[in-house]
């Protein structure tokens, strides 16, 4: 059984539940699960992360078609 036929097997098991003891327990298991994959980071990186916000909300950065149109533009010339 594939990961999604679990997914739509599971949707369609909890939608059935009354219970919202065992659906609480159920949450408090996807909860853990999607912690787990949060990337956690240093507070040296926080700092890092910092100036790039600020040039975000002052507007300096380029879009990605942007980026995708110069770098077509680069190629063109080599």
């Amino acid at each position: 059984m594939t990961s999604h036929d679990i997914k739509k097997t599971l949707i369609s098991s909890i939608s059935e539940i009354d219970d919202a003891q065992f659906l609480s327990a159920i949450q408090t298991i996807v909860d853990s699960k999607l912690k787990s994959q949060t990337m956690r980071l240093t507070p040296a990186q926080h700092q890092e992360i910092i100036p790039s916000k600020k040039q975000i909300e002052a507007g300096l950065f380029i879009t990605q078609t942007e980026l995708d149109k110069e770098f077509d533009q680069w190629l063109s010339k080599r």
